[in-house]
C-alpha cells in the first residue's frame, strides 16, 4: 500500500511546497532569500496522506504564496500564503510579513509586521517563544513576525534592532467551532479539550467567549544587538501563546442533567488569558572557512550556541475557584555544529545540535497539585515543542545545468522525554527555475530501526501524527 501510495505521488505530481521558516527547517534561510528576489509569487497544491487514518482519505489543498514587491520611493514588503484546504473546506489566510521600509544612512526604519532573527535556536527547536506563528499544521507552522516599528542600527561587524509597539498578534490555532457545548474542527491537527474531566464523572459543556478587541492592545518592546558573531536580544512583550482559564463550579443547588453513565453535563467559560512575559537570549555563531580547490569551493563550519530564558508575569485567577495552569519559568540551553561544503553546482550541509530545557518550579497553585492528569490531558501540543533533544540533519542541492536543478532534505530529532523519534525529509526536482515537483513527510516512531507499523501507533496520550504529502508548484 506505501509502494502504491508512492506510485500515485509521482503519477499525479503531488506536492505542498515546504518553505525554509517551515519548521522542522531553519528560518534564516528564508529570510536570506527573500531578500535577493524582487519579488515571488508561488502558486501549488499537494495531497496528504495521514498513516494512521483511513486508508482512503486524503487532505487535498491549494496555496497562493506572495513575497516582496518594491515601488520606486521606498519598499513595501508582503509576505503572505493563501490556502483553500477542500478536505477541511477552509480558507486559510496567513500574512506573516507586511511592513513599510525607509532606509537611512545608517539602517532603515519599519512600520509594520515583521520577521527578524532574534534567536537562532527559537525556530530551529520549535518553541516560538520570540515570535508569533499560524499552527494550523504543528509540523510545519507558518512563522509570523512582531508587529509595530523597528529600527536598525547598521556598523562595522554588526547591528543594533530596536522595537516598540501596542499592539499583540497572537499565535493563530487551528480553527474549530463550538457545536453544542463541543469544540470541533475537521483541522487533523485540533485537539479538543477533554470529554470529560479527568477520572470524574463530569462533562463540561464549554462556552467560548470572544475577548473584546481591547485586549490585543499591550506593549512591547525589545531589542537586538550583534557584533561579530555575538548577539544579545530581550523583549518585553506579550506572551505568543493565549493561556485559559475555567471557574470549578458544580451547581449543586440545581437538578443535574445528565445520567451516572454518560456523565453530567456542567456549564464551563474558557476564558482567555494574556500574559506579559521578560525574554532573555544571548550567544554567538563561530564560523571559519576553508578552501577547497579540488572542487573549486569553500568548506565552512559552524558553532552555534544560545541561553534563553522565559520569565512569565504572575496571573492571580481572583477569588473564585479557577482552573488555571500557570507557566513556569525557564531556561533553554542551545547547541549546534555544522559542516557546508559548497561549490557552483552542489552544496551540502550537515548538522548536529542539542537543546536542554530547565523549568523552574515555582509555587503550584491548587488546580496544579489537585488536577496534574488534567494538565497533561489538555496540553498535548507541547509532544512537538522539544524541551530536550537531539537532531541531525542533511540537505544537499545540486544545480545540473541551467534546466533544473533537485534539492534533497532530511533531519531526525529524538526527544528525550517523549521518548520518539521525528523523521522529516523533504525532495524536489525543479525546472527552468520555476516548475517543481515535491515529496516530504514526518514520521513519528519509538524505537529504530522503524517500521511502518510503528507510524501507527500513538506516542503516550498523544495521537500519531506520521504522514507523507506531496505535489507541485510553479513561482511567478
Amino acid at each position: 500500500m506505501l509502494h502504491l501510495f508512492f506510485s500515485i505521488c509521482l503519477l499525479i505530481f503531488l506536492f505542498l511546497p515546504i518553505e525554509s521558516s517551515a519548521f522542522p527547517w531553519t528560518m534564516d534561510e528564508d529570510i536570506v532569500e527573500a531578500k535577493k528576489s524582487f519579488y515571488h509569487f508561488i502558486v501549488d497544491s499537494s495531497v496528504t496522506r495521514f498513516l494512521n487514518e483511513d486508508h482512503n482519505r486524503y487532505a487535498s489543498r491549494a496555496e497562493i504564496k506572495a513575497r516582496q514587491f518594491l515601488s520606486s520611493r521606498f519598499l513595501f514588503q508582503i509576505k503572505t500564503d493563501y490556502t483553500y484546504n477542500w478536505t477541511e473546506d477552509y480558507h486559510y489566510f496567513r500574512p506573516s510579513e507586511f511592513n513599510i521600509q525607509f532606509e537611512r544612512p545608517d539602517g532603515k526604519w519599519f512600520f509594520g509586521r515583521k520577521r527578524e532573527i532574534w534567536d537562532w535556536a527559537d525556530s530551529f527547536w520549535n518553541r516560538g517563544l520570540w515570535q508569533p506563528s499560524y499552527t494550523d499544521d504543528a509540523l510545519r507552522p507558518k512563522w509570523a513576525g512582531l508587529t509595530g516599528v523597528f529600527r536598525h542600527f547598521n556598523y562595522e561587524s554588526g547591528q543594533i534592532g530596536l522595537f516598540g509597539s501596542f499592539i499583540f498578534i497572537p499565535n493563530f490555532t487551528p480553527p474549530f467551532e463550538n457545536k453544542k457545548g463541543k469544540l470541533v474542527s475537521k483541522n487533523p491537527w485540533f485537539i479538543p479539550p477533554p470529554g470529560k474531566i479527568g477520572s470524574t464523572n463530569i462533562v463540561p459543556v464549554y462556552k467560548t467567549p470572544h475577548p473584546p478587541l481591547t485586549d490585543f492592545l499591550k506593549l512591547s518592546f525589545g531589542g537586538r544587538a550583534s557584533y561579530k558573531g555575538t548577539y544579545i536580544a530581550y523583549a518585553y512583550k506579550p506572551m505568543n501563546k493565549i493561556k485559559l482559564k475555567s471557574p470549578i463550579k458544580l451547581p449543586l443547588y440545581k437538578e443535574p442533567v445528565g445520567s451516572h453513565e454518560e456523565g453530567y453535563l456542567v456549564k464551563t467559560p474558557l476564558e482567555p488569558v494574556i500574559l506579559h512575559h521578560h525574554l532573555l537570549s544571548g550567544g554567538f555563531v563561530i564560523q571559519t572557512t576553508e578552501p577547497t580547490p579540488d572542487i573549486k569551493g569553500n568548506t565552512n563550519y559552524f558553532l552555534k550556541a544560545s541561553i534563553t530564558y522565559n520569565h512569565p508575569e504572575t496571573h492571580t485567577p481572583g477569588t473564585a475557584k479557577w482552573l488555571f495552569f500557570p507557566p513556569q519559568r525557564e531556561w533553554h540551553l542551545s547547541a549546534k555544529g555544522e559542516m557546508q561544503i559548497k561549490d557552483q553546482e552542489e552544496e551540502t550541509t550537515l548538522h548536529i545540535g542539542y537543546t536542554h530545557r530547565i523549568q523552574m518550579e515555582g509555587e503550584k497553585n491548587i488546580p496544579s497539585k489537585v488536577f496534574p492528569d488534567i494538565k497533561k490531558q489538555i496540553f498535548r501540543d507541547d509532544l512537538f515543542q522539544f524541551s530536550r533533544a537531539v537532531s541531525g540533519g542533511l540537505s544537499h542541492s545540486i544545480a545540473f545545468d541551467k534546466t533544473y536543478s533537485a534539492q534533497f532534505k532530511i533531519r531526525v530529532i529524538y526527544h528525550l522525554l517523549h521518548e520518539y523519534f521525528l523523521l522529516s525529509f523533504y525532495g524536489s526536482l525543479m525546472f527552468e527555475k520555476s516548475f517543481s515537483i515535491f515529496i516530504s513527510g514526518d514520521l513519528l516512531f519509538s524505537d529504530f530501526p522503524f517500521t511502518i507499523e510503528q507510524t501507527k501507533k500513538n506516542i503516550d496520550i498523544y495521537a500519531n501524527k506520521s504522514r507523507i504529502f506531496g505535489g507541485i508548484s510553479y513561482a511567478f
